[in-house]
């Protein structure tokens, strides 16, 4: 199914890519809604990723697990023993680290990662929409918990990938959401990583 606690395509398009579900090693939550968490466990509330070792940020873990909604009772719930809290700038894996973009969600975590002295930065939700959170960095969306955290947190991110030149991708930017932030005026634009600039 693709409604909220499904896990919409996800295994279908693993498996185009060559993978099954049984090859995921890790899997990183940046935090704990629905469209987030809804492909974790299977219709008998087994775990999808069986072998895999999952992460999420300890302040959201906590959040959802004191505030659960039907989807963290769904899915984080059963899963709870399973999920290990990381913190902000605690190395997940060799050249990955998590780092602390709160606002979204009261613990939201994003990535960054570094290679041969290269930086990818995955926003998760933590970059908001594609247009009016770059060009307004100071206005919020409906969907971000804490409003004022929120826009704090884009100004510092949106800074430092635009600084550090690092290739980004955020979850609800357009196809194909991956590419620069560059700064422009007194907000930001989104380049796609198709444009050179």
């Amino acid at each position: 199914g693709r409604g909220a606690g499904s896990g919409g395509r996800l295994l279908a398009h693993l498996e185009l890519a060559g993978y099954l579900p049984e090859d995921i090693t890790h899997v990183f939550l940046t935090h704990g809604h629905p469209d987030h968490i809804g492909g974790l466990v299977d219709g008998e509330g087994r775990p999808v990723f069986a072998k895999a070792e999952h992460l999420m940020g300890r302040v959201d873990l906590e959040f959802w697990l004191q505030n659960p909604s039907p989807a963290v009772q769904r899915a984080l719930v059963p899963l709870k023993e399973r999920i290990r809290p990381v913190e902000d700038g605690e190395e997940i894996l060799p050249g990955v680290r998590a780092v602390a973009s709160f606002g979204h969600t009261p613990g939201h975590m994003s990535l960054e990662a570094t290679s041969e002295g290269k930086g990818f930065f995955i926003f998760g939700d933590a970059a908001g929409h594609y247009l009016l959170s770059l060009r307004f960095p100071q206005a919020y969306l409906g969907f971000d918990m804490d409003k004022a955290q929120v826009v704090r947190t884009r100004a510092r991110l949106f800074q430092k990938v635009s600084e550090e030149r690092s290739l980004i991708t955020a979850y609800h930017f357009p196809w194909p959401a991956v590419g620069y932030i560059r700064r422009e005026g007194e907000g930001y634009a989104f380049v796609p990583a198709f444009f050179e600039f």
